[in-house]
This record gives structure tokens, C-alpha cells and sequence, in this order.
């Protein structure tokens, strides 16, 4: 494709920039480009050899930085010794469409577009390139060096984050048909939980208090606690170390409780394998796996035993994609070699999945793509029957199915029913399609149906009403097909809650919750397991008694000692096209609701794959609530919370929607005043991180900092390979780029196709090795440009898992140390160790706390010593910590406060945040240190006076200095030559010149007002002048008087009329008051 290509005529969308935009002409100007032909991609038309590629690429860049700021952040960065890893550029070509021997899609562009990536070379599947290894261990030790720093903060976030957990917590036994209760148990101390069992039936040994008091929650008397598989030894690599990544599928016990099996990765690529063990031995004699063929390798973690007894497994392999393609049937006791294979899936972009029916009767294969559903069916009581179809696969159909008493139950959105529907059909009429299927239940256009379950007596299933999760029963009296359906109510429900006040308006809120179905293992039962959780309650599992509707609260997650009414979640909408937007905050830190903003806010969003960022508890953000800090989240169009019209206004050729929704959301927090752009930062999670990114390249300028999860950037060169895994299941989410018209599309907002020559914010980026859904080369490529084009100097950083897959560490301890790293960089960049907010908090425990109590502030602030005193009172928001200080403490405890101030007077009386220290410390000082300030403002008038910041100090000098000192003060200020007119004229300088005159002794005051009726011109031609010629009018004599529209009803001019008439200045009204008035 050539850069004069206009075979694409579609306008971009708004905001968009396609490959021929501005930034390709400012680059063209920029190197003196000629001719209109070349690469697509503008930062890559240096395509000579790498190391002149790269020098003439930083060059341009360096000359496009303000050259101060990029000198500073060079100097900086020496000084600490880092430099980023800057890779060469290496051009290569790169196909989109047709290409010989690869399956390119339906469609593919012919002949196709030749495109240019000099990054394409950091791409090694086989982790064998020691260069490229080499690279990404410079990065990782690169980025661990340059948050150092924050070392002391991110421990102290992560110790927080500890301090949450519990000592040891137990999950709700899952009873089984065969006498046991299965339950798995967690430590505050290890990395892994542990899994167990106990019998349901007596006599035995009791189980632990912990588990018992879980077990009569739910009716049952437990035994014979037996540990089943700790994961923790699973950690153990033999050799005295711990595996740098685990993750366990299971344990699942077979039908007769003598075998499990359970399923284990250790790279992160999400390839189990399969073990099993004989529970009626020894742990330690019980591994079947000492004969390799025992094991099952290349496994996406998915065991479902056999009916009865414990002779065989399904599970589902995947391919070199690491896509489920195919159901299997294993023996115990044989090798993989084998196996049955039930079911293969040759279209790639269909996966497969395999689950039980409710009752268990049936095992249910599925194959789905984003588009389209088919399932089948395995009797278990029969299974030489083979696989029988529901329905054969329909493009545009989804359906899933479960049975109940010889009938399918199935939800699908075929007929249009774009939210779902429920359906019934009789099970002799399968294999048929769907023109059997009888309609029970057609929801409302704002129910949205998400999933099913199937009891013996009625149905539940799980969904939306106008966009909050609910479950919804449906009673099947008498055996009958259908009945009646009700929503649950939980204890916790609420209604709309009214308004939340913002610093520039109210906005309609909403109390948020989310609710599903709890682990419901019995089919014969009239218990319903639910669970509910919200952004500020811990999880609570209740049991529903569906005849009754009576709710029983079983268990209470949540950390120790939280107490949940200190926090507040809301949702607002946005002001443009009303994306949802949920804000969970810390309420006694914001007494007013959201007033009082700007906050330090985070912003996350997803919107992808109809996927619902539901409200649930995360106790890791708590350290960033308790230092009042904003989480935000936008629910965008391509999510489903809003039903299947929702997403599909953000997929396809509607994917940009998303990001206009994300900045949509950014600008109505702007707009607020719930935040601004310097105290705003973005979060993005895979597809997330496409969002935040494409949004970013977009309105660079709405954030200050971006922190992107293993983020999906490169979306042209990934969607244009099949071998990728996930690429094909994914064209029919985002399409197919080697389609012409879709490579267009994806071209303008591909986030690392669109990085330009502007501004951007800082960034830290993750990425891990072994991630098999987002390879770890997009976040490497990303950096790497990101780097080469911007024009600023913030950083941009990339942290690098060696051993972990798409959702990072896996151990616990790993994982909260990463996010207190993550988090303390956030805070960093947004100030938040000294933003008003975060810093609110420790202004709001001065007030609230005895002075005596507040020692350890001072304490704290006065450790790096003395100097830290003035810097603390120069800073934005450190000078109101200082303020609260004085005011509220002692004067025996604020003395060092002081002591350090009195050194620094006269800088600090003009400076634009220190001079209101020194006014609380004229007011609420002891008076020792009241006369030393005043002593040192008489000795430099002159400067202060010049100054508008000073003169508020003078004004305060005045209010509360002794008589001797204002008299003194004021001598002062008429001794300097036209020191008293020039102030008369400002804001709080009349105040000044009046208080002056009533001060100084009578000659001198006889010859000031001389001096002002000679000025009396200049002064009536300003705003504050003609204040001091109004109310200093008794002493003036024959200046004459000013029509009554002149006179203005300031605080002076009600006081000074009094004044003058009982002779004398009451000095105290007169002074509080104008302070009230001008005060910060």
C-alpha cells in the first residue's frame, strides 16, 4: 500500500487519524521528506540501516522536546545511572491478505499489503534469541531501577495489603452424592491453598471449629478431616526451591470418592496436565504418575469423571494454539496414547468446552465462537450411544442447554432475541433443530438472560435488569414444563440512592451490587446458593429457600478488622453518550460526597467480549481509598452490561466506540471536578489495555499517567497471523484484517500503529514471557516506539514476568508485591503523596485526633529535618498540613515548626503557599514567635510590601501583633516613599493602608492623608483605591465625596465608618473580619 493509496473512501471516525494523517506530513516536513510514496507506518520511513535509523529517529524526537526539559530529564537520569533499552530498528516486511500456505480467512486482500515493522524482529516464539532475551532483561532491571525510589512506599502499600488477609479462611463444603464434603482452605502464611474432605456421615473425629461452624450453616454435622492435595508441595520443584509459577485445576473426585484428579501448569501457557491419585492409600503411595503414560499433557485443565465408579475421565486437549479443539476420553491406567477422542473441532475459530448437566446424567460438549453456539450431548448412563446434537450449528445462534426430567432446557438468542430467551424441548425431539424449541420465557427488552441451571423443582438463572446482575427462579410446580418466576431480593438491595454532589453539580446515582448463582452440587434440593458482593462488601454466600424465599446468611468473606460503612460505591453516567461509570471512594474522607475535588482518581475500563466488570470486592484498593484516592471504572460499549445491543456497539467495525466512551467518561470526571488531568490516571487489562492505549494515542493530554496490564497494542500484526493463538477466534470479535476493509479500520486506532510525535503521559507497561494470549513482544514493540516518538520526557517503563502467564504471578505474595509496586508508581505520578486528597486524609486525623495523638505527624514531618519545614510550607499541599498543625496542636508542639519558619520569613511571606503558613502562624503561634515574625517583617517592609502575597501577611501581622508591634509595623510601612499608595490599590492591600492610617501616631498620620488627597485621582481610578478614599474619608477633610454607586459593601467599608466615629480603631473586628473575607 502506498501512502497515496485512496482505495479506502470511508471519513475516519471522529478523532481518528488513518495512515495518511497529520502525523506522516509533520514527519515529512520534520526530515525533509520528498515524494508522496512509501511504508504505511509514518516513525518507520527511516528504514536504512538500524544504528542510522535510530540516531536520526532520537534526533528528530530531541529536537521536537522543549530542550530544558529533555536536558533535565537526561541529566536526571544520568545522575542515577539509567538509560532505557533502546533496540535497533531492523525493517521488516510484513504481509496483510493472501499469503501462500496459511490460512489468512474468508476474504483476504489479494495481492496484499506490504507493510514495514522494524520491531517485527523482537517477536521469538521459541524464547531462544539470546538478544531478545537479553532486551527484556534490561527492561525489567531498567524499569526495577527506576521505581527504587518508591521502595519505601510500594512496602508499605504491600504490608497493607498483607495486613487484609486472614489468618486461615475455608470455603463452603461441596457435598457430594457418596457421603462426603469437599472444601479447600487457605493461610495467610502460604502461597497455595489446600484442599479436603469430610465425611457426611458419623461416627468420627469432629472437623476443625472453622469448618464445622460452615458445615451446620448448611445443615450438615462433618468428620474426619482428610487432606486431599496442598498445593504448596505441588510448589516444591524437589530440589529445596519453589516453582516460579503454579496454577491447579481441581482437585475433582471421582463417583465412588477413591480417585481425583486434578490438573497443574507450571509455565503459565495455560497447558495443564493431568494427574491422578488413589485416596484409599497413603499420600505418598498414592501418585498414579510414576509411570509417565499416566499423565496427561497438552490439556486446557477441564476433568469430568464418569457416572459411576472411577474407570475414566473426558477432558479437552488443545492444539498448537493452544485452542480446545477436541474431547477425549481417558481409561485410568493407560496411556494418552490411547485415548477416544469423542469430538474434534477443525474450524479455528470455534473452541471447545465440555460441563455436566444439573442432574449429571448427561456430559454436554460445546464448540463456540463469538458468533455462534453448537452443542452435543453424551448420555453417561449409555455412553455407546455416542454424541448426539441439540441443534446444529446456525451462524448467529448461540445456545447453551441443561436437562431436567426428559426435557432441554435452553437459553438462546435465536428469533432476534438478542438479550436470550428461555426454551424447552422434549428430549426424543434431538438431534433437530431448533423450530422444536418452545418458548417459555421472552424477558423484557431491559432483562438480558446469561445463564442456566437446572433442580429437580424449579429453575434458576442468572442475568441483568437495566443492567445490575440479578437471579431470577422459576418454580416448576408438580413436575410441570413451566411457572411462575420471581426475582430474588437480596437483604442488601437498594433502590436508586439520590443524588452525590460533585464541586460543580449533583449527578443521579445508583447503588451498586452484584449477585450469581453459589456452588449448588445437588440436584434434589428446594436450597438455592447465592452469592453477593459489592465494591465495598466482602463477599456474603446466603442460601435462598425457594419455596419460602427466606434468605440465610452462611458465610462472610472479607478482611480483618474492615469495617464497610467507612466506604461508598456509586455509579454516575456520562455526559456524552451515558457510559456508567462507577466510583467507589472512602466516605468519611469525603464527608461532602465527592465535593471538595479534584481527586486523585484511577480510571479503568474493559469492553470486550460482552464481558460484565461487575461490582466486586478487590481488598488491594483499599490502600488507595485510605489515602483518598478515587477508583473509577467505565463501563464501555463492547462490555454486556448493558445488554447484547451494548456490545455490539463496541465490536467489529464499532470497536472505536469504545475509546470514545473511555474518553467520554475521562471528561465527564474532568468536567466535574471529581478530577483533572493532572491527578487523573488510566488502568487497562489485555483488551483493556487496547482501550486505555488506542484511548490514550487519542487525548494524550487527559492523563497524567497510564499503567497497561500485558496489554493488547499491536492488533494489525497480531490479527493478521493465524499461528497466533487466539487470532482466528478473535476475527469475528474484531475482524479480519487481511480483509480490506477491516485492515483500514483497525489501521486507525491500532494502538501501536497510531503512536505519534506528541506529548504522552508516563507509563508502566507488564508483559510476561509465557503469556499465550497477549505475546509478550506487543508490550516490548509498544515501548520500544512509544519511546522513539513522543515529545515529553516522563517515563515509560516496562516490567517483565520470566515465568508467568497472562494473569501475572500466581503465588499471592508475588502478586500483591507487583501491585504495591504498580500502585505506589500511580501515586507517584499523580501526587497523591502530596495531593490535597491523599494528604486530606492526614489533615482530617489532625482535627479529629487529640493534639497529643498528632505527635507522630510532626514527628514524621520533622525527620529529613529542619529544611523539610519550609519545603513542606512552600508545597501546593503540604503547606495546608502545616496549616491544620498549628492550629490544632500546642504551642509546645509546633515550636520546632516554627523555629524552622522564622529563618525562612520573608521568602515565605511571598511565596504563593507559604504565606498562608505564616499567617496560621501569626494567628495560632505562641507569642514569642508571633513578635520574632513581626520583627522580621518590619526589617524587610519594603520587599514584603511589593508583594501580594506579603501584604496578606502584613494584614495578618496587623490583626494580631500587640499594640506596640502594630504600631511599629505600621511606622514602618509609612516610612518607605510610596510604599502605602501602591498597596492602597490591591485586593489586600486597601485593607492595609487603612489599618496603617488609624495605627501611626498623629503627625505622621496627618501627613499620610496629606499624601493620599494629593493622589486621590490615581487612586479613584482603581477598584481599591477608591475603597481607602471612601472610608478614610473622617480624616481626609476636604477630599471630596464619591456618588453613592462608587461606594462598595466590602467588610472595610461597613467597619471603618464605625471605626472613625468612636475615635479609635477596634482593631480585632476589623482585621478577623477582612481575613475571613480574603482568607485561602
Amino acid at each position: 500500500m502506498l501512502l497515496a493509496d485512496e482505495s479506502y473512501r470511508g471519513p475516519p471516525d471522529r478523532g481518528f487519524d488513518d495512515s495518511q494523517a497529520g502525523g506522516i506530513a509533520q514527519f515529512k516536513v520534520g526530515t525533509k521528506l520528498s515524494g508522496t510514496s512509501g511504508p504505511t507506518d509514518f516513525g518507520f520511513l527511516l528504514s536504512g540501516s538500524g544504528n542510522s535509523a535510530s540516531d536520526a529517529s532520537s534526533g528528530l524526537l530531541k529536537r521536537c522536546r522543549s530542550k530544558g526539559d529533555q536536558e533535565m530529564a537526561d541529566a536526571k537520569r544520568l545522575a542515577q545511572g539509567l538509560q532505557p533499552p533502546l533496540p535497533p530498528l531492523r525493517p521488516q516486511q510484513v504481509l496483510c491478505g493472501l499469503v501462500a500456505g496459511e490460512d489468512r480467512g474468508l476474504n483476504a486482500m489479494d495481492p496484499p499489503i506490504v507493510r514495514t515493522d522494524p520491531y517485527f524482529w523482537l517477536r521469538d516464539d521459541s524464547h531462544e534469541n539470546m538478544e531478545v532475551q537479553q532486551l527484556l532483561q534490561d527492561e525489567d532491571t531498567y524499569c526495577s531501577r527506576a521505581l527504587s525510589s518508591l521502595k519505601p512506599l510500594s512496602d508499605e502499600l504491600y504490608r497493607e495489603m498483607r495486613r487484609h488477609e486472614k489468618e486461615s479462611s475455608v470455603g463452603i463444603p461441596s457435598v457430594h452424592a457418596g457421603g462426603y464434603a469437599y472444601y479447600t482452605r487457605g493461610f495467610r502464611d502460604e502461597l497455595y491453598g489446600a484442599h479436603f474432605r469430610a465425611k457426611s456421615r458419623g461416627p468420627g473425629k469432629p472437623v476443625p471449629a472453622d469448618v464445622a461452624t460452615l458445615a451446620a450453616a448448611i445443615g450438615l454435622e462433618l468428620f474426619d478431616e482428610e487432606l486431599l492435595l496442598d498445593e504448596n508441595d505441588l510448589n516444591d520443584d524437589g530440589k529445596g526451591s519453589s516453582r516460579p509459577y503454579l496454577s491447579v485445576c481441581g482437585p475433582d473426585p471421582s463417583a465412588d470418592h477413591e480417585f481425583i484428579a486434578f490438573a497443574e501448569d507450571f509455565e503459565g501457557n495455560d497447558s495443564y496436565s493431568i494427574r491422578f491419585r488413589n485416596t484409599t492409600v497413603d499420600m505418598e503411595e498414592s501418585d498414579l504418575n510414576d509411570d509417565d503414560d499416566a499423565e496427561l499433557t497438552e490439556t486446557d485443565g477441564s476433568i469430568l469423571w464418569e457416572a459411576t465408579g472411577h474407570a475414566a475421565i473426558y477432558y479437552v486437549g488443545h492444539d498448537n494454539e493452544y485452542r480446545g479443539y477436541d474431547v477425549r476420553r481417558h481409561v485410568i491406567g493407560t496411556a494418552q496414547s490411547s485415548d477416544t477422542t469423542l469430538f474434534e473441532e477443525r474450524d479455528r475459530r470455534f473452541s471447545v468446552g465440555i460441563s455436566k448437566t444439573s442432574d449429571e446424567r448427561f456430559l454436554v460438549v460445546q464448540s463456540a465462537s463469538s458468533e455462534t453456539a453448537e452443542s452435543y450431548l453424551l448420555n453417561l448412563e449409555d455412553v455407546s450411544a455416542g454424541l448426539v446434537s441439540v441443534c446444529p450449528r446456525q451462524f448467529g445462534i448461540q445456545y447453551e442447554v441443561d436437562h431436567r426430567s426428559g426435557l432441554l432446557y435452553i437459553l438462546t438468542d435465536k428469533d432476534d432475541a438478542k438479550n436470550s430467551k428461555l426454551c424447552c424441548t422434549p428430549l426424543s425431539s434431538i438431534p433437530g433443530d431448533s423450530s422444536n424449541w418452545q418458548d417459555l420465557w421472552v424477558p423484557d427488552p431491559h432483562v438480558q438472560l446469561d445463564s442456566l441451571h437446572c433442580f429437580e423443582n424449579f429453575l434458576a438463572l442468572e442475568g441483568r435488569q437495566n443492567g445490575a446482575s440479578c437471579v431470577f427462579v422459576m418454580l416448576l410446580p408438580d413436575g410441570g414444563v413451566k411457572g411462575p418466576i420471581h426475582m430474588l431480593l437480596f437483604p442488601e438491595m437498594a433502590a436508586t440512592s439520590g443524588y452525590v454532589s460533585t464541586p460543580r453539580t449533583q449527578k443521579a446515582v445508583q447503588t451498586l451490587y452484584s449477585v450469581s448463582l453459589g456452588g449448588n452440587d445437588l440436584f434434589k434440593t428446594d436450597i438455592l446458593r447465592v452469592h453477593y458482593t459489592s465494591y465495598t462488601v466482602p463477599g456474603r454466600d446466603y442460601s435462598y429457600h425457594v419455596p419460602t424465599r427466606e434468605f440465610k446468611l452462611i458465610k462472610e468473606s472479607g478482611p480483618e478488622h474492615y469495617n464497610p460503612s467507612l466506604y461508598r460505591a456509586e455509579r454516575i453516567t456520562s455526559q456524552g453518550t451515558k457510559v456508567p461509570i462507577s466510583l467507589v471512594y472512602r466516605a468519611d474522607l469525603h464527608p461532602k460526597g465527592l465535593q471538595g475535588g479534584p481527586f486523585p482518581t484511577i480510571l479503568t475500563g474493559y469492553g470486550a467480549y460482552g464481558a460484565c466488570q461487575d461490582p466486586g470486592f478487590d481488598s488491594n484498593i483499599l490502600c488507595l481509598l485510605d489515602r483518598g484516592m478515587l477508583y473509577a471504572v467505565a463501563h464501555v460499549r463492547g462490555g454486556g452490561e448493558l445488554g447484547r445491543k451494548w456490545r455490539e456497539d463496541g465490536r467489529y467495525l464499532k470497536v472505536k466506540n469504545r475509546f470514545h466512551d473511555f474518553i467520554d467518561a475521562a471528561e465527564t470526571l474532568i468536567a466535574l471536578g471529581i478530577s483533572e488531568k493532572s491527578t487523573l490516571a488510566a488502568w487497562g487489562e489485555s483488551s483493556g489495555g487496547l482501550l486505555v492505549s488506542a484511548s490514550m494515542n487519542l487525548r494524550p493530554e487527559l492523563f497524567k499517567a497510564v499503567l497497561l496490564y500485558v496489554p493488547f497494542v499491536d492488533a494489525i500484526n497480531t490479527m493478521i497471523d493465524p499461528s497466533i493463538p487466539l487470532t482466528c477466534g478473535e476475527w469475528e470479535e474484531l475482524g479480519n484484517p487481511n480483509q480490506r476493509e477491516v485492515f483500514y479500520y483497525m489501521l486507525e486506532y491500532s494502538p501501536y500503529d497510531n503512536i505519534r510525535m506528541q506529548d504522552y503521559p508516563a507509563a508502566l507497561v507488564t508483559a510476561s514471557q509465557n503469556d499465550t494470549m497477549v505475546g509478550y513482544w506487543e508490550p516490548l514493540k509498544y515501548v520500544s516506539k512509544l519511546r522513539r516518538m513522543k515529545t515529553d520526557s516522563n517515563p515509560v517503563l516496562l516490567k517483565v514476568d520470566f515465568h508467568a502467564g497472562h494473569g501475572g504471578a500466581s503465588d499471592k505474595a508475588k502478586s500483591m508485591r507487583e501491585q504495591a509496586q504498580h500502585f505506589a508508581f500511580l501515586m507517584d505520578q499523580l501526587g497523591a503523596v502530596r495531593c490535597p486528597h491523599a494528604n486530606f486524609v492526614v489533615q482530617r486525623l489532625i482535627v479529629a485526633l487529640r493534639p497529643g495523638a498528632c505527635q507522630f505527624i510532626i514527628d514524621e514531618i520533622l525527620r529529613p529535618g529542619p529544611k523539610s519545614i519550609c519545603y513542606l510550607a512552600r508545597h501546593k499541599y503540604g503547606c495546608r498540613t502545616l496549616q491544620r498543625l498549628l492550629e490544632h496542636c500546642s504551642h509546645s508542639q509546633t515550636a520546632p515548626l516554627a523555629e524552622a519558619m522564622l529563618a525562612e520569613v520573608v521568602p515565605l511571606s511571598r511565596h504563593p503557599y507559604g504565606n498562608y503558613v505564616l499567617q496560621q502562624l501569626l494567628e495560632h503561634g505562641s507569642g514569642s514567635h508571633q513578635s520574632l515574625v513581626i520583627h522580621r517583617l518590619v526589617k524587610s517592609v519594603a520587599l514584603i510590601g511589593s508583594d501580594s502575597n506579603g501584604v496578606a501577611v502584613l494584614l495578618k501581622a496587623l490583626a494580631n501583633g500587640s499594640r506596640e508591634e502594630r504600631v511599629q509595623l505600621a511606622l514602618a510601612l509609612n516610612m518607605e516613599p510610596g510604599l502605602i499608595l501602591s498597596i492602597a490599590r490591591s485586593r489586600y492591600g486597601h485593607a492595609v493602608a487603612q489599618l496603617v492610617v488609624n495605627y501611626l501616631p498623629e503627625p505622621q498620620k496627618a501627613e499620610l492623608c496629606r499624601e493620599v488627597a494629593a493622589h486621590s485621582e490615581e487612586l479613584r481610578a482603581s477598584r481599591y483605591g477608591r475603597l481607602v478614599l471612601n472610608n478614610l474619608e473622617p480624616w481626609l477633610g476636604s477630599v471630596p465625596r464619591f456618588p453613592q454607586k462608587f461606594r462598595k459593601r466590602g467588610v472595610v467599608s461597613r467597619i471603618l465608618p464605625r471605626i472613625a466615629s468612636a475615635g479609635t480603631v477596634s482593631t480585632d473586628s476589623v482585621v478577623t473580619e477582612h481575613v475571613h473575607y480574603c482568607s485561602h
